[in-house]
């Protein structure tokens, strides 16, 4: 009987022979499966909590190569301007796609609305709940209904994150 991890070098060297065989199909193939994963994370938490987890544990576990990487792309990006110009571009294509998403719509009203009424000067700016840092984010602790949109908490970029991951 095969083991687990014998399924997974099999399902490896499958997929390995399969991408020298025809590079350009076995790399569409890819892509497709991999924005199906993505269009059923969005809309499904359960998904999305497992792969963020794993996401998680994969990049505590590589961080060093993730910080060289990070590096190596800022310099290659800082030196040519069109590929700095082709990387914006794929920026915005990837906010146009977040913002067009359903499942996203009410996070998006409740942060305009939150931001608007922050820049009007119906929401005062206050330092970090928890640290007291001045640099603090609006975090939606009620959640992104439009009756709680102006009901924030004030967190640091650090104590915004670990409420995002108590949650």
């Amino acid at each position: 009987m095969r083991t687990y991890s014998d399924l997974l070098k099999y399902h490896r060297e499958y997929r390995r022979r399969k991408r020298a065989a025809d590079p350009t199909k076995a790399k569409a193939e890819a892509r497709a499966a991999y924005e199906a994963l993505k269009a059923r994370q969005d809309c499904d938490p359960a998904i999305k909590v497992h792969h963020d987890a794993k996401r998680r544990e994969w990049r505590k576990a590589n961080a060093d190569y993730l910080r060289d990487k990070r590096r190596e792309d800022y310099e290659r990006l800082k030196a040519d301007p069109a590929k700095r110009e082709a990387y914006r571009a794929q920026l915005r294509e990837s906010m146009r796609r977040y913002r067009e998403n359903p499942c996203n719509f009410a996070k998006i009203q409740a942060r305009d609305k939150a931001g608007y009424a922050a820049w009007k000067g119906q929401i005062g700016r206050q330092p970090c709940e928890v640290c007291g840092s001045g640099r603090a984010h609006m975090h939606h602790h009620l959640g992104y209904a439009p009756e709680h949109a102006l009901s924030v908490q004030w967190l640091c970029p650090m104590h915004h994150h670990e409420a995002h991951r108590k949650a």
